[in-house]
């Protein structure tokens, strides 16, 4: 299992800006999920559910203000979301909490969650509500402050995923999720993790 800091790095490298004349795709960006399970698959026990291969960003919309807002609850961020420089993305990473699978199985199970002619939602429905999830918002937005464009990346976890990241803790298998993970109340469902 890797912190947050670290998986937060770990998707941005898989994201990346396709270049194009249009002037309104500016602040659109790419996931490559298929390099994203890689990268997760050398570093942790982590892997991807996003229904594609690629994940490409999309212009928020007021149908999406119920998702954000389980993420974020700063209005300013909200805001600052919906003021025309930002675009989003949504997927899903599980653990598979340390299981061990042969290459061919791996591929297949890849291919059952991120290729859409293939997908299994029988699998889809097993994974989410037996193993441990994260839910991950991506933002890119352009940051005045610094003159670029940057990624804002948001999570939430599942009970399964609460319950699990407190047992590595008590076995000294994994020290920091973040700030945040002493907050983390058992009635609770999900609990956001702000940036």
């Amino acid at each position: 299992m890797i912190d947050f800091k670290e998986l937060k790095s770990v998707i941005k490298r898989a994201c990346f800006v396709e270049k194009t004349e249009d002037i309104d795709s500016r602040f659109g960006f790419t996931i490559d999920i298929e390099k994203l399970e890689q990268i997760l698959n050398q570093e942790s026990d982590l892997h991807v559910i996003a229904f594609n291969d690629k994940l490409r960003s999309r212009i928020p919309t007021y149908e999406d203000l119920q998702v954000i807002s389980e993420y974020i609850y700063k209005k300013e961020i909200i805001n600052g979301i919906y003021n025309g420089n930002s675009q989003i993305s949504t997927f899903m990473i599980y653990s598979d909490m340390g299981e061990k699978k042969d290459e061919v199985e791996a591929a297949t199970v890849y291919d059952k969650l991120n290729n859409p002619d293939c997908v299994d939602i029988n699998l889809v429905n097993a994974i989410v509500t037996e193993k441990p999830i994260y839910r991950a918002l991506v933002v890119r937005r352009f940051n005045y402050k610094e003159d670029k464009f940057d990624y804002a990346i948001y999570f939430r976890s599942n009970r399964v995923m609460i319950n699990y990241i407190k047992g590595l803790r008590e076995d000294g298998e994994f020290d920091e999720v973040s700030g945040d993970i002493e907050d983390i109340s058992t009635e609770n469902e999900v609990t956001p993790v702000e940036e």
